[in-house]
């Protein structure tokens, strides 16, 4: 396997060269569930997660929501948001593991953010996130961070 700062090197050049085929490579996948904590790593996943020349953002937020890193809350909060015509139901699924990953980070930002959601104009992911925010207090032990809002 190649070192970790190759496989910068090779995801990065496909996120500038705009090159579908290298992203829909596991080497990303696998870049990001090995190395999820780096910095340089966490930032390529947001730029990727937010690129819309490629079909792997659903592959992308499986991996990521794993990683239940705070730094990604705008990004999928945005990705909630975004259309996925490729998709064969639109990306619906898609919008769905986002209100999913947001909800499995667990804290305060994301938590906001659900309730943005909750706001949008697309009623099914606003649906999406107030089912998650009903769940907060019972889906705990899956959150990285345990905030508890007052929910009177």
């Amino acid at each position: 396997m190649l070192d970790l700062d190759t496989q910068l090197w090779i995801a990065n050049d496909a996120l500038k060269r705009r090159a579908p085929d290298i992203v829909d490579d596991a080497c990303v996948l696998h870049l990001l569930s090995e190395n999820g904590d780096d910095p340089r790593v966490l930032e390529l996943g947001i730029a990727l997660l937010g690129a819309d020349w490629h079909e792997s953002h659903e592959e992308l937020g499986e991996c990521m929501q794993w990683l239940r890193a705070p730094e990604l809350i705008f990004a999928f909060y945005r990705a909630s948001l975004q259309s996925y015509p490729y998709h064969y139901d639109g990306g619906i699924a898609i919008r769905r593991r986002f209100t999913w990953a947001l909800a499995d980070i667990g804290n305060q930002a994301a938590f906001d953010a659900l309730l943005r959601l909750c706001g949008s104009a697309d009623r099914q992911v606003a649906l999406f996130a107030f089912k998650r925010l009903r769940g907060w207090t019972r889906e705990q032990p899956r959150k990285r961070f345990a905030y508890s809002p007052r929910l009177d």
